[in-house]
């Protein structure tokens, strides 16, 4: 309880509503500056492939803070974006695997919490459930599939990101 009141004093007020909500901010689909924050494991979870039930697998979430114009808040704070539940695999042709190869372009990470605080180039695009109804608006999301190094492909030269305003891992 007391940890829990310390929390308190810094946290939101949940007696409070807010107006909105609910999708994210949304951002015109393009790259920016980012700074991964954020690592949450989320436990082992069945899943589906082409409507085939696979084995439980280890499930996690990333977070990002957006840092270039035109993806922050309107206070001008880096924008925190987290990613879909990822499903943690080696395999080779796996999205988890692949995401982290890229990822880990310096070759000194072992896992994905190590490299917290690591600056990244991230595409935001444009995303609608294959379920939503017509005519649903579009949210902002992380391409996975396209995350690199902070560097610009003409001078080789790695970009100034600001740093993280904090970083969470719940492993």
């Amino acid at each position: 309880l007391a940890l829990a009141n310390e929390i308190a004093l810094e946290d939101d007020d949940m007696n409070e509503a807010v107006v909105g909500g609910g999708g994210g901010k949304y951002f015109t689909p393009g790259w920016t500056l980012a700074r991964f924050t954020s690592f949450i494991e989320l436990g082992k979870h069945a899943g589906e492939f082409k409507g085939v039930a696979k084995d439980p697998a280890e499930n996690y979430r990333m977070g990002f803070e957006l840092f270039s114009p035109g993806y922050l808040n309107d206070d001008g704070t880096p924008y925190f974006i987290e990613t879909f539940d990822q499903t943690k695999s080696r395999n080779e042709k796996a999205g988890a695997f692949l995401m982290f190869k890229a990822m880990n372009w310096l070759g000194t990470a072992k896992t994905f919490p190590q490299m917290l605080g690591q600056a990244f180039m991230v595409e935001i695009k444009d995303h609608i459930s294959k379920t939503a109804a017509a005519g649903t608006k579009p949210r902002s999301v992380i391409n996975t599939k396209t995350i690199t190094p902070p560097v610009d492909r003409l001078t080789g030269q790695q970009y100034p990101v600001p740093e993280a305003t904090k970083l969470f891992l719940f492993s």
